[in-house]
């Protein structure tokens, strides 16, 4: 395992909105997203960090190597067991490059450089990840 000293640190707040199971997240820069009710589950919140993430890696990959592109697309599909618990267990995921005389091979070797190299976010889908709880309670 990486030893804690060699490691960033990323945090966001989730909070109770109500009055069912509404939340609001907060990231450090004080963006919001709603999750619940109407708004994002969180599980697709995960699949939707792997298609910003792996997207924003083969958009700027592909840019690094002079690719003539017009769009990227992503579209990532979660497959999960019905009951719970309910991990993902298998994520697949889909690029549409839209261009005039795209290299196939460009496009190809950006979404490997991104799957195994650079994508936080399917890194930790991939990857054993720890994960600790802990709680603290306040008097109201």
């Amino acid at each position: 395992m990486t030893d804690k000293n060699e490691m960033v640190q990323r945090t966001i707040t989730a909070k109770w909105v109500g009055p069912q199971l509404e939340y609001e997240g907060y990231d450090a820069k004080g963006n919001i997203i709603k999750m619940g009710g109407g708004a994002f589950s969180p599980s697709e919140l995960l699949l939707m960090g792997v298609a910003g993430c792996t997207g924003m890696d083969v958009k700027s990959i592909l840019t690094k190597k002079k690719v003539d592109f017009e769009s990227i697309e992503i579209s990532v599909t979660g497959h999960q067991p019905t009951r719970y618990p309910k991990p993902y267990k298998i994520v697949n995921i889909h690029f549409k490059v839209t261009g005039k005389n795209v290299p196939a091979d460009a496009v190809e070797r950006a979404i490997y450089l991104s799957s195994e190299k650079y994508c936080i976010a399917s890194q930790t889908l991939k990857n054993p990840t720890e994960v600790t709880t802990s709680f603290e309670i306040v008097e109201a």
